[in-house]
């Protein structure tokens, strides 16, 4: 059985990431298995909104199309005094759980949160939950600069490796 939000997530999904040879953690929770009496006694009829955990409007589209349940979808956007969590777990599922838990608590609505990254083969797994930071210099740094110079140290890193070996 599912729990809600505002208790521990009970279910986490590792997907194939959309155009990357990463791996995407999906962390939520829901009321599936429950009977109808269940369902309104824990507030079913008043769940009709849950918010996705991004500002990427790409991913709001890929998963909601990918779960197509009928609801309202929210996504960060729609909160903008909301504090940002922080991403420090050391797995791609212990920040899916933290930024579901941390957003949900903010605003009160069930929430799906998912986080992904590179993970390279000949790099022992790395950059993993780091790919967003791996060149370790992104602070004050607009995307694409912190894009190109993440891009810039993982090739650096791959310089002596064979092609046929630069696999993730």
């Amino acid at each position: 059985m599912l729990r809600a939000a505002s208790s521990e997530p009970t279910a986490a999904l590792s997907l194939p990431a959309n155009g990357s040879n990463g791996r995407r953690t999906v962390v939520h929770s829901g009321l599936r298995g429950l009977s109808q009496t269940h369902k309104r006694m824990r507030g079913y009829e008043a769940m009709r909104t849950i918010l996705l955990a991004t500002t990427n409007p790409g991913k709001l589209a890929e998963l909601s199309a990918m779960l197509g349940v009928d609801v309202a979808w929210k996504s960060l956007t729609d909160f903008p005094d909301v504090r940002t969590v922080e991403e420090d777990g050391r797995t791609f599922a212990e920040n899916a759980r933290k930024k579901a838990l941390g957003y949900a608590a903010q605003t009160g609505l069930w929430t799906l949160a998912d986080d992904s990254g590179l993970a390279i083969d000949a790099l022992d797994g790395a950059p993993g939950v780091q790919s967003a930071r791996f060149c370790g210099a992104a602070k004050g740094r607009d995307r694409a600069t912190i894009d190109r110079l993440n891009n810039a140290r993982v090739l650096e890193l791959l310089a002596d490796v064979p092609d046929e070996q630069r696999t993730a």
